[in-house]
């Protein structure tokens, strides 16, 4: 396959591709479409630029703002002079943003002229000596490429090796240092060659890729570059909005739209839907959580398209698929997991002194496979906390069944702990999501002077929704112990998520336990 002879690197992606198809459109915005020569060219310019800006090889690129072509520009150019590209998250409060960037050292910092205020409180706050470079999110002769005018559009073809940084994710946890997840050239080109491997995982120059989610989570920057590195488009949203997708779906003929199944419900429950054409998507790609079997039917008959769930963690990148034909709704369970291991990827549930269980039994899922990232940045200690043998512990708590295929059933430090019996809570929350009328749900384990802790749930209900609280504990019993069942049930207007479409709990758990520690982890 010619992928893995020839792509070894992020910048080879559009070297390649520049030569064999150098006009075929690589990103499609609300203004023009840019072709794989123009994005060589204009990278290139980019990377020439910030040679003469004093940014060297080894040094850190940052990025704060929407998705935009100038995203491109500004990660293929730092890549072609040897740099590691760190996209920061635009949601976070300026002293959070000041913390990372820190933490990241960057040489300059490009910022979507839209966050200048939040940028330069985030200015005051830092210790870090960086250059700020605004832009607006324009293509042709505007944008990054205004900054980068004058500069050469020849390749500066700085040598790079696979071990070098190309990615800097930070994590989204809520507490601790922020942590920098090093992702290698070579680990990057190892997540294309295990796609090439999986048939429900091959995208191709016809295909029209969806670019909503955000750039500084691995769902928005490296399935971009997935789609770049098959010659695919990229229909970009600076960000996600139902409006917005359903436009660029039926607009660019998008075939391929990745989503966290928040933005999936919100798609559903949109009245639009009905009158756009989504007639070119065959596939949805959801990361993040499951769904339930509720979701899928509706997905499968309101979107006509394949569903395929993907697992993984912003150290692993993708570690499991369940593919199309496992989204059965008549098959709960299997519609529960998150698939099989895909290509090149090795998979254990282990106990405490970290030996293999038994299928069925539930365990700390730990992960090798040659995508892993290089280390935290500056965090030699945390690294080789969460390291043994090649063997990354992610602190998810799952069980693999005879046929391979990973449950999970909590993370470590959301396992409840009530009367001696251990609670799961996703266990909770999908008997709570198997309720028609139940649009999201959390749960969380509560102080409680007899068991420890209770299982309180927060549910959002769907629209015009009815159902009380009794008729929700009702439901659960059908399905869990009663030990398992809640306890408490709250209804919420909308849950704490993070951008990446995960349940921020700790939101939630600080109404309860405030800044003290949980009775249990």
């Amino acid at each position: 396959m010619w992928q893995t002879l020839d792509v070894t690197t992020v910048p080879e992606i559009l070297r390649f591709w520049a030569n064999r198809a150098a006009e075929s459109v690589a990103l499609i915005n609300e203004r023009e479409a840019i072709t794989f020569s123009s994005l060589d060219q204009r990278s290139s310019r980019t990377a020439n630029r910030l040679l003469q800006a004093n940014v060297k090889p080894g040094d850190h690129v940052g990025y704060l703002g929407l998705n935009s072509v100038g995203f491109f520009d500004a990660w293929f150019g730092a890549g072609k002079i040897g740099c590691a590209f760190a996209p920061f998250n635009w949601r976070l409060a300026p002293s959070e943003l000041a913390e990372i960037i820190d933490d990241a050292r960057p040489s300059i910092v490009f910022v979507d002229s839209g966050f200048r205020e939040k940028a330069q409180s985030v200015e005051a706050l830092i210790s870090t000596r960086c250059e700020l470079v605004f832009f607006d999110r324009a293509t042709g002769e505007g944008g990054l490429q205004e900054w980068a005018r004058g500069a050469s559009a020849k390749d500066p073809a700085f040598p790079i090796q696979a071990g070098n940084p190309a990615l800097i994710a930070y994590t989204s946890g809520t507490t601790g240092r922020p942590k920098g997840v090093v992702l290698s050239h070579g680990a990057i080109s190892n997540s294309f060659v295990s796609a090439e491997q999986e048939p429900a995982m091959r995208w191709t120059r016809d295909d029209v890729i969806l670019l909503s989610m955000p750039n500084f989570h691995l769902g928005g920057s490296c399935i971009a570059l997935q789609a770049l590195y098959n010659g695919s488009r990229i229909t970009i949203l600076s960000s996600f909005d139902v409006a917005g997708a359903l436009a660029k779906i039926s607009r660019d003929r998008a075939t391929i739209a990745p989503l966290v199944p928040a933005a999936l419900q919100m798609i559903l429950d949109d009245p639009r839907l009905s009158s756009t054409d989504l007639s070119s998507l065959r596939t949805i790609m959801y990361f993040g959580s499951a769904i339930g079997a509720e979701t899928a039917t509706r997905a499968q008959a309101a979107l006509r398209c394949s569903l395929v769930q993907h697992y993984g963690t912003t150290e692993t990148w993708i570690a499991t698929i369940l593919r199309p034909e496992d989204h059965d709704p008549t098959k709960p369970e299997r519609l529960a997991s998150c698939g099989v291991a895909i290509p090149r990827v090795q998979i254990r549930v282990v106990d405490e002194a970290e030996k293999n269980v038994a299928p069925n039994v539930v365990g700390q899922v730990v992960i090798k496979c040659p995508t892993a990232f290089s280390g935290y940045l500056g965090q030699r200690q945390a690294t080789e906390a969460v390291m043994r043998d090649g063997w990354y512990m992610t602190g998810d708590l799952g069980f693999l069944d005879a046929d391979g295929y990973l449950t999970l059933v909590d993370r470590c430090k959301d396992m409840i702990v009530s009367g001696g019996e251990n609670v799961y809570s996703v266990e909770v929350e999908r008997a709570l999501m198997r309720h028609p009328e139940v649009a999201a749900a959390a749960v969380i384990g509560t102080p409680d002077p007899k068991w420890g802790e209770k299982v309180t749930a927060f549910v959002v209900t769907t629209p015009g929704a009815t159902v009380s609280t009794v008729d929700l504990g009702l439901h659960c019993r059908k399905f869990l112990a009663a030990y398992k069942s809640p306890k408490e049930i709250i209804f919420e207007a909308a849950l704490p998520m993070t951008a990446s479409g995960k349940i921020q709990k700790s939101i939630l758990r600080r109404r309860f336990w405030g800044d003290g520690k949980r009775a249990i982890g």
